[in-house]
């Protein structure tokens, strides 16, 4: 995929005058034929690092969950909503997309990586410095003064994220995913633990800060260190354009789809105040720990296996289909008995404080369902190089995102969750449209898998309500009696409905997209990167 208009690829390019980074550090790149056992070999490795990466920080995410909602208020809580949804927004800027351009990238010269790090600290730098400025305005729109003290001190994590973005860069180009994974869990761990610290303290939604900041800290020293690289100074002549080009266009795509997806928070701090934006992040924290978990490492190895595939366009359609069918019996049926179990998970998970988010953890998973369901779309956009194209849709549907959630907020709380669900809801078979249309992909295929998953665990998931409500409303016997009944449909449903049975054969297979070996022989690079998403 050429991302420079002047015809040059920063990742292919071979400068004569720049000084290649060494294979000590990057892997280098070759044209050398990528057979499909080297290639699974390489994914099976990552994917196994990267899912018992993010199996360990759902867990302690997860604790993080429970321990601090027990120790903290819902309006707690709802003061660093507010402000996350804005850094949020300045992180993307910070980025800029040249995290992932220098991954992409197959050939990196010395100067290029130096000049991106310059660039991204000092995105980090500016932005940190113009929301900082900002915090007193910011607290007047929402009407509260203490917003604004936090709104400084989060903004401290943009320079040190623009600090690491580029040694976090090499870690990954250097397919060092255990290195990553470790220091992630380090930095999530002892996060938790100095919230949990200022917590006993008795520092109320400080210790939600100070958890950030420490782990914004450890991360970046963390990353610096284990990169073993010091940058030089900015140098003149080294080819960027292809590289910020390709940063913008990922910027503009992530811009959007994060504004689309925060715009709920904000409107509900501005208009309902702390207690219910505390309400509806931790119901959002909820519905997307599944997301976050088993989203990041499907795409990590989708993407390098699907971007292989592209020439042959048989191959494609067999790895994609069969990739989103293992996510989709995944991840549906959780978002399905999360709709189910709302109130005992509620109870369990965050206590008798947070019953008020039963309701709107309900509403929000029907809008995780779908967004889970649209998800391979992205694969398709980003392995088949039409960022562009990628770019012009999220430009096209994501504003109807933000539009169902400001008229739903005329229904309070419960209308800006059910704002965003249905605008998700029409946005899966849209893009469907879209890149069946822009790059030839199975639309009517992975609209049929999408749709015969929901409807199969709708099922499910409906006659297990109809058993757990007449079972006793102890949390303790209510999500066993679901589950079991919940697998037990689905074993029916298996057998006498043969197309979901045979999606079901394929997730619970050891022969997935990892362990096929000896099809593929394509003739691209072996140290492809991948692209993630944002929320």
């Amino acid at each position: 995929m050429t991302t420079s208009d002047e015809g040059t690829d920063p990742r292919t390019r071979t400068p004569a005058d720049d000084e290649q980074i060494s294979s000590s550090t990057t892997p280098p790149a070759t044209t050398a034929t990528t057979t499909t056992p080297a290639l699974a070999g390489v994914a099976a490795r990552g994917a196994a690092v990267t899912m018992g990466s993010q199996v360990a920080g759902a867990t302690i995410r997860f604790a993080s969950l429970v321990v601090l909602a027990r120790m903290l208020t819902p309006h707690d809580y709802g003061l660093v909503a507010m402000v996350a949804a804005l850094i949020g927004i300045g992180d993307l800027f910070r980025d800029f997309g040249l995290g992932n351009a220098a991954i992409q990238a197959q050939q990196l010269s010395r100067p290029q990586r130096d000049n991106l790090f310059w660039i991204n600290t000092g995105l980090g730098l500016l932005v940190g410095a113009v929301i900082a400025a900002c915090a007193q305005p910011i607290a007047r729109f929402y009407d509260e003064p203490a917003v604004a003290p936090v709104v400084v001190a989060l903004s401290a994590t943009l320079l040190l994220s623009g600090l690491s973005t580029q040694h976090r860069a090499s870690l990954m180009r250097a397919m060092r995913f255990t290195r990553v994974a470790a220091i992630d869990l380090v930095a999530l761990g002892l996060g938790l633990a100095a919230a949990v610290v200022a917590a006993l303290a008795g520092l109320g939604y400080w210790a939600l800060v100070i958890q950030e900041l420490v782990r914004a800290s450890v991360a970046c020293l963390g990353v610096t260190a284990s990169a073993r690289w010091w940058p030089g100074l900015p140098r003149r002549g080294a080819q960027m354009r292809g590289l910020v080009s390709y940063g913008a266009n990922l910027l503009g795509t992530y811009l959007v789809a994060y504004a689309s997806r925060n715009v709920d928070s904000v409107v509900i701090g501005a208009r309902f105040g702390p207690t219910a934006t505390g309400l509806y992040n931790r119901a959002f924290g909820l519905m997307s720990l599944p997301m976050m978990q088993i989203n990041a490492p499907a795409t990590r190895v989708a993407l390098p296996v699907l971007s292989r595939l592209v020439p042959d366009r048989a191959k494609y359609r067999r790895y994609l289909l069969a990739g989103q069918t293992i996510l989709l019996h995944i991840t549906v049926p959780v978002f399905v008995l999360g709709i189910v179990l709302a109130e005992p998970l509620v109870r369990l998970a965050l206590g008798e404080t947070w019953m008020g988010a039963v309701p709107i953890l309900r509403v929000l998973a029907i809008g995780g369902l779908f967004d889970i369901v649209a998800f391979p779309t992205g694969w398709v956009f980003q392995s088949s190089g039409a960022t562009r194209s990628q770019l012009r849709f999220v430009l096209s549907t994501r504003p109807l995102i933000i539009v169902a959630v400001l008229v739903g907020s005329h229904w309070g709380v419960i209308g800006v969750a059910a704002g965003y669900a249905a605008a998700t809801t029409v946005v899966w078979p849209t893009g469907l449209l879209w890149v069946t249309r822009a790059v030839g992909a199975p639309g009517r295929a992975l609209f049929a898998n999408g749709l015969r998953a929901v409807a199969g665990y709708v099922v499910c998931g409906a006659l297990a309500w109809v058993v757990v409500e007449q079972v006793p409303s102890s949390a303790l016997v209510t999500i066993p009696t679901a589950l079991v009944t919940f697998a037990a449909v689905a074993a029916v449903l298996a057998l006498v409905w043969r197309p979901f049975g045979r999606d079901l054969r394929l997730m619970l297979s050891s022969r997935t997209l990892l362990a096929r070996r000896g099809e593929v022989a394509v003739d691209r690079p072996a140290t492809a990167g991948t692209a993630g998403g944002a929320r």
